[in-house]
């Protein structure tokens, strides 16, 4: 008698086949039946990025190979469901609308949800991906309803996106250029949508951090690839006037490297913080003029590429670094730095960010953890 069960790790979890002959055998993809998932809370999901709805509490992600994914609190720790399908990204919540949320697949496709990640539908890609169930393939709407730089792949794999923290219908992506939509709950079908138009020209790098400064909507913060840092005081106006930050001055901004992330302040329009890769020091550094000087932050970091921060919505003083080697906090506004002992391990924390003064750590290989600061 032959032994048929099957053990089977991959990068969803880890499963079991009692008989490897007889899985897969439903008439239709996916092809899951006979297969049990073993997972029972071994967190090793490779997140790129969150976002969170304090209102409803659900947890949206995009991960590796395992698209994006939503959390329902109410369904207990295993209640993670994949929404849209391959490849996940960078995430947002409407603040005002618990239904509605956004992803993306790679290249800057962008896709929204409007049933809050109940079910999946192809149709929802925003950024002029269409689907057209009566020709095989992938359609493009025509412009302004469609990124020109998704369309051809002119965009970095996993692209920035976000959401303005002051306006849930405007969102900016970051391809070559700049792309900006003012109505991302527009009626989505194939002629019609939010409507997008580019609002900074290509520098030659790709676009792979972008912020929007909660206090101020006009002012916009967008890194390259490259290293190269662009600033506009003027973002919502209809041609946004961009000035390249932190070239020269008295205490320029010295990597030019991959520029990770973007944080801009909660309260204080002009001070931002920008990350950087790179296994060396000075991955993060802090201007409080609107980047005509900066600050290293980094002395008491690792030498190891910074991936995220967070302000304390609150206590602004209280800064959480995520890096290539964990996560490090900072009671002091980044003069000290020190590892947390709670939560992730020294792995990727790819993002940071709050549901009120719960901060959730996305990591790329241990999933997401929360904890509540509201009493710090």
């Amino acid at each position: 008698m032959h032994n048929r069960t099957v053990f089977f790790g991959n990068d969803g979890g880890v499963f079991k086949a009692v008989d490897l002959a007889v899985v897969g055998t439903e008439p239709k993809a996916p092809f899951v039946d006979g297969w049990t998932e073993l997972d029972n809370n071994y967190g090793v999901t490779q997140f790129f990025a969150g976002s969170g709805n304090t209102v409803s509490g659900k947890i949206i992600g995009g991960a590796q190979d395992n698209g994006t994914l939503v959390f329902d609190p109410a369904t207990g720790t295993e209640g993670w469901k994949e929404f849209q399908g391959g490849d996940g990204g960078w995430c947002a919540c409407d603040p005002t609308d618990p239904a509605v949320l956004y992803g993306e697949y790679v290249f800057l496709n962008i896709h929204r949800n409007d049933d809050g990640g109940a079910t999946d539908d192809p149709d929802r890609y925003i950024s002029g991906q269409f689907w057209n169930p009566a020709i095989p393939g992938w359609d493009w709407k025509p412009l302004p309803f469609r990124i020109p730089d998704a369309k051809n792949q002119q965009a970095l794999f996993i692209a920035p996106f976000v959401m303005d923290p002051n306006a849930p219908q405007r969102l900016l992506a970051g391809g070559l250029s700049l792309w900006r939509t003012d109505n991302a709950k527009a009626t989505n079908t194939s002629t019609s949508g939010p409507r997008w138009e580019s609002i900074k020209p290509s520098a030659g790098s790709l676009i792979s951090a972008l912020a929007v400064a909660p206090a101020d909507s006009d002012v916009v913060w967008v890194g390259h690839r490259n290293g190269m840092l662009f600033h506009t005081t003027d973002g919502t106006a209809a041609t946004p006037t961009w000035d390249r930050v932190g070239v020269i001055g008295p205490n320029p901004l010295r990597p030019q490297r991959y520029c990770t992330s973007i944080t801009a302040h909660p309260a204080d329009a002009k001070t931002a913080y920008v990350a950087f890769g790179g296994f060396e020091p000075g991955n993060l550094w802090v201007t409080t003029d609107g980047g005509a000087e900066w600050t290293d932050l980094s002395p008491t970091l690792p030498a190891a590429p910074v991936r995220a921060l967070a302000v304390h919505p609150r206590r602004h003083a209280f800064l959480y670094s995520g890096t290539e080697v964990g996560l490090f906090a900072s009671e002091d506004a980044g003069t000290t730095w020190s590892p947390t002992n709670e939560g992730p391990t020294n792995c990727s924390v790819d993002d940071l960010f709050w549901m009120d003064e719960t901060l959730v750590c996305v990591t790329h290989g241990r999933g997401m953890f929360r904890i509540d600061l509201s009493s710090v």
